[in-house]
């Protein structure tokens, strides 16, 4: 898998690429409640940025996406990480 972090417990953690934003973004309306939606561009930011950690997690079976993770401060000087948002496809499985 490309931009492979780690696979556990049937689920691949992955850099995010542009062919999952779509979905994403989805995945935020529909927890919209819980995350404030980005829009398409600043989810490209996050990717690029090297402060920034935009995380898919990916079935390890059928290789859907069901969540993403953002982190923020990688690589601060303070070594400080920021949890910023999680958000996942299907409830009552996260």
């Amino acid at each position: 898998m490309k931009n492979l972090i780690t696979e556990m417990d049937g689920l691949i953690f992955c850099h995010t690429g542009p062919e999952y934003l779509d979905m994403i973004i989805d995945m935020e309306k529909d927890n919209s409640n819980f995350v404030y939606i980005w829009s398409r561009e600043r989810h490209i930011e996050a990717i690029k940025n090297d402060d920034e950690m935009h995380i898919s997690i990916i079935n390890s079976v059928d290789r859907k996406l069901v969540g993403y993770i953002l982190l923020a401060g990688i690589g601060g000087e303070d070594d400080v990480l920021e949890f910023r948002r999680m958000a996942i496809a299907d409830k009552r499985k996260g």
